[in-house]
């Protein structure tokens, strides 16, 4: 959009644009999923009506702007390549040692944990993470619902006193949880099934992912999906052994 914008900053320019150009630009930029003729289409639309110079206006405060928000972008990027490369080296730097995995191998090996995630979760809420303290995460993470009562009336909501930059990591996390962890996606399936709103089942979903975190942190023991698979296994056989008792016993 940036570089179509510098190309066409008017619709009377991108009227005129020519097709080689704009497949030009969506190669360079990696878009698959507009074609030339799609854009092209769309910058040939009769543009709307509007006073007089509003449009130059508009078009010379927009190349005004990409300018810092392409450093910005740049910067961004640059700060998430330095952010890998930390995480990189604490989790190389006991690989060859008797000493346990540091937290941040324990956490990136959780399903849908990215690096941004780590980072956020290892400054914001150190304090949980060094204590293994789920009851204190969950509020960080605001993921712990509030109940409230007065008299007869109980209603429990959702908490708002808690870190919003920790509340959007485990949020994406979740997210993220959905198309490569399929347990995930299972409990977010059962929530929505329950009647649950998008956002709640996403929360309820991340509430246990970390327990899962902290279960982990405990033991010292990477994620591992096969034991994962092998205790549910496990459980479904106990859990179908005890009704079939109950069964035998009520007949």
């Amino acid at each position: 959009m940036w570089d179509l914008l510098e190309a066409a900053p008017m619709p009377a320019v991108g009227a005129k644009i020519s097709s080689l150009r704009v497949q030009r630009i969506l190669k360079a930029n990696r878009i698959r999923k507009l074609t030339a003729d799609e854009v092209l289409k769309a910058l040939k639309t009769t543009p709307l009506a509007l006073a007089p110079g509003a449009a130059e206006s508009a078009c010379e405060h927009v190349l005004l702007l990409l300018p810092h928000v392409k450093l910005l972008e740049e910067q961004l990027r640059e700060v998430g390549n330095r952010i890998k490369k930390l995480l990189v080296a604490m989790t190389e730097a006991n690989v060859e040692t008797d000493i346990p995995p540091c937290d941040a191998s324990l956490i990136l090996a959780i399903p849908g944990v990215g690096p941004a995630v780590v980072a956020t979760l290892l400054t914001e809420a150190s304090r949980p993470i060094r204590e293994r303290d789920y009851e204190a995460l969950r509020c960080y993470a605001g993921t712990a619902p509030v109940t409230k009562q007065s008299g007869k009336r109980k209603t429990v909501g959702m908490r708002q006193a808690c870190s919003p930059r920790v509340r959007n990591a485990v949020f994406h996390w979740a997210t993220s949880s959905l198309c490569c962890d399929s347990r995930s996606r299972k409990q977010y399936d059962a929530l929505r099934a329950a009647g649950h709103l998008h956002a709640r089942a996403l929360r309820g979903l991340a509430d246990r992912l970390l327990g899962v975190l902290i279960a982990l942190l405990k033991t010292q023991k990477t994620f591992d999906r096969a034991r994962r698979a092998g205790n549910l296994a496990k459980n479904s056989l106990i859990i179908a052994i005890a009704e079939g008792c109950l069964s035998a016993i009520s007949q």
